[in-house]
């Protein structure tokens, strides 16, 4: 849980900082949010977090329940 004092709004990128970031292990092309959708099911909302780093793309609106998965990059040896 983020607490965000009073009547501002985070965004889920902001979210992500706040809870710390990624790891050097982090698959940044996969991470996205779980959101609480229609009939109790959870939709996917992807993430452009390089986008969001260089500016290109604006930071998604977290909503209350948002849950965001970080996923780990795959090594093949």
């Amino acid at each position: 849980t983020i607490p965000t004092g009073g009547n501002r709004n985070i965004g889920l990128y902001e979210a992500l900082l706040i809870g710390g970031g990624t790891t050097k292990f982090a698959d940044i092309q996969k991470i996205h949010a779980l959101r609480n959708g229609k009939n109790g099911l959870k939709s996917k909302v992807e993430m452009n977090v390089r986008g969001i780093n260089q500016g290109r793309s604006a930071d998604i609106p977290a909503q209350s329940g948002d849950i965001i998965v970080v996923p780990e990059r795959t090594f093949g040896f």
